[in-house]
């Protein structure tokens, strides 16, 4: 039986992603000034993430649907034997996600809620300034979906062991970018 699947417009998503980003922000400045208590980056990264799985490209073959496995990167292929082109925000945050988990392991997993911090702040700024279009973008996307997934159990993560388990999946999902992209 063929489903249908929800899918926003580019521009939706994008607006979604901002508000979403912004709201995060403005949550943790305003936190002590308004004391309430914050919303868990957590629910907001669910919210992004189905938006992500929503908003691309679906590749369904022999009935397999591509984007179903959290934290695999699904069938990522090259551009015909050459890395695909990354416009140049996502190659600047990609870069700074991948210096922010060196300093991290550099340090023996000091302070892992920092790094959740950190990351999921650099991946609200990936997703919003986005303008990659095409087989590029749908690429980019089964590479994005688990990192998203990652950097939400390590967001839920309650203790250094969970954690480092955490940043080794995304540690290893932000290498494979540098053998896909340029």
């Amino acid at each position: 039986m063929d489903t249908t699947i929800l899918h926003l417009s580019t521009t939706h998503f994008i607006i979604f992603s901002a508000i979403a980003g912004l709201l995060a922000v403005l949550l943790g400045l305003f936190r002590e000034q308004i004391r309430v208590k914050p919303v868990p980056v957590s629910i907001i990264l669910v919210a992004m993430v189905g938006t992500l799985i929503s908003c691309g490209t679906h590749d369904r073959h022999d009935g397999h649907d591509h984007h179903a496995h959290a934290h695999e990167v699904g069938d990522l292929t090259l551009n015909h034997g050459e890395k695909w082109e990354a416009d140049d925000h996502t190659r600047a945050v990609v870069s700074e996600m991948q210096q922010t988990v060196s300093t991290y392991e550099k340090s023996e997993g000091q302070d892992y809620q920092v790094i959740s911090d950190s990351l999921t702040s650099q991946l609200n700024r990936l997703i919003v300034g986005c303008t990659m279009k095409g087989p590029a973008h749908d690429e980019l996307h089964k590479w994005l979906v688990p990192l998203t997934e990652s950097i939400k159990d390590l967001s839920g993560s309650e203790n250094a062991s969970s954690a480092s388990k955490s940043v080794g999946e995304i540690a290893a999902t932000l290498a494979l970018f540098d053998q896909y992209f340029e």
